[in-house]
């Protein structure tokens, strides 16, 4: 949690996103875990009393806007819902000549360890995100 919160002060995120919830379905323990911590993070981050050895004149607390779990449709099973925050993620980034998704395939094919890859692709991609902790408010 330490770690988790230490990122938090130094990075200052406005969002948080997890890509696993918090009651299981998304795998094994340390995709739960993950989101958990991230989770528990958002409160503990802003609270000056937790890890209160972290803080120095660069670092401060600091309190996260929202935490939102990119849901998905995958295995038989579709957490998203039409009433979630929608995103297309599929735009094409010319600095780098590659699209979000070509981007999030070369990342998955350099999982060496779990055996998979996975082709890029580009255009329209649309992601669901539902909040789990902070304001709902997408402004």
């Amino acid at each position: 949690m330490s770690d988790v919160v230490w990122i938090i002060r130094m990075f200052q995120p406005d969002v948080i996103v997890t890509r696993f919830p918090t009651t299981g379905e998304g795998g094994h323990g340390h995709h739960t875990a993950s989101a958990i911590l991230a989770n528990e993070a958002f409160e503990a981050a802003a609270n000056p009393n937790r890890f209160p050895e972290q803080l120095s004149n660069l670092i401060h607390p600091w309190q996260v806007k929202r935490v939102l779990w990119n849901t998905f449709n995958f295995g038989g099973t579709n957490t998203t819902a039409a009433d979630q925050y929608k995103m297309d993620v599929g735009g094409f980034n010319p600095l780098l000549g590659k699209s979000y998704g070509e981007i999030a395939a070369i990342s998955r094919s350099n999982h060496k360890s779990q055996g998979f890859g996975s082709a890029g692709s580009r255009g329209e991609q649309y992601e669901f995100f539902r909040t789990t902790k902070g304001s709902a408010s997408v402004k």
